[in-house]
């Protein structure tokens, strides 16, 4: 069976040269891997995250499946950070980011020659909504999120004990406070989404707000400590005129 692209707003970003595993190692939150793919990101110094990715190991370097929206920034944020190292960084046209059939791998990149048909954008949206996992753009821009915000951690996109890389102080101080002040949920209501950015409330409380949406559901950004009040006080939860119900992704548990 032929593998189907992800939507057409992904693009592939290659990484190769001597110094490719060095200068990666420094700079993203987790990997990069020597074996199969990661979650990862590349922050701010002062820990909010630039562009979010998967990594993947490619001959004499890495491919990155990466918002292409976001590829010519990132390209430009990893030259600044090359200096004299031995690299070359690029989008890569000759591969594609796909749905792994198999459901083994879940994603993949892979030779365009290899790839069939394109996953609508609403399709592959509905599916990651449902499982509580945001993405760069469709849910945030650059620097207004920290990791722990869109559930970064939780979804093993940060590797705590990798070693330095570019904003790990303030991502490694907020991981040992033990909390999450905001957390990204699901969001589930009746009809169409309420539009990104409506602000989330339970009576005179504005818990957060609304990111990407899909048919019945959307992710929210909310303040866990106002939901929690808002729970115990049975207020009614509302995203503009539109009555919703917060709850965790299955791969949260409480803080």
């Amino acid at each position: 069976m032929t593998d189907l692209r992800i939507p057409p707003r992904r693009a592939v970003v290659s990484v190769t040269g001597a110094d490719a595993t060095s200068l990666l190692s420094g700079l993203v939150t987790n990997g990069p891997p020597t074996d199969g793919s990661c979650r990862s990101a590349l922050l701010t110094p002062q820990g909010k995250i630039l562009f979010d990715f998967h990594i993947a190991p490619a001959p004499d370097g890495y491919l990155f499946d990466i918002d292409a929206d976001a590829a010519e920034a990132f390209i430009k944020r990893l030259t600044l950070y090359r200096l004299r190292a031995k690299v070359d960084i690029g989008v890569d046209d000759d591969y594609a980011v796909c749905v792994d059939p198999s459901g083994d791998n879940g994603r993949v990149i892979k030779p365009v020659s290899e790839t069939g048909g394109a996953a609508p954008d609403a399709e592959y949206d509905a599916r990651r909504i449902a499982a509580g996992v945001s993405e760069w753009g469709a849910d945030f821009d650059s620097d207004e999120v920290f990791p722990m915000d869109v559930n970064f951690d939780l979804l093993n996109g940060v590797d705590y004990k990798k070693g330095c890389f570019v904003g790990q102080e303030v991502a490694s101080r907020m991981m040992r406070k033990g909390s999450a002040r905001k957390r990204t949920l699901v969001a589930t209501f009746d009809g169409p989404p309420p539009p990104k950015g409506t602000p989330v409330a339970a009576g005179a409380s504005t818990l957060g707000h609304i990111m990407s949406g899909a048919e019945d559901a959307a992710l929210a950004l909310i303040r866990l400590d106002r939901w929690e009040t808002a729970i115990e006080s049975g207020d009614l939860i509302k995203a503009g005129d539109c009555e919703i119900t917060l709850t965790r992704p299955a791969y949260m548990a409480a803080d």
